[in-house]
């Protein structure tokens, strides 16, 4: 694994992190079920 990937992976954890904590405060369980899904596909479609 190279350094930019690395720094790619990294960068995506910390932003998905951000939008968990957005959505623990939401609490709200369509939402987070929405945001989950949308977190899924982002990270699905990164990795192509």
């Amino acid at each position: 694994m190279n350094n930019q990937y690395k720094a790619l992976i990294t960068s995506n954890l910390y932003f998905h992190h951000l939008l968990i904590m957005n959505i623990l405060l939401m609490k709200k369980e369509k939402d987070i079920f929405l945001f989950a899904s949308i977190i899924y596909l982002t990270s699905n479609s990164m990795k192509t």
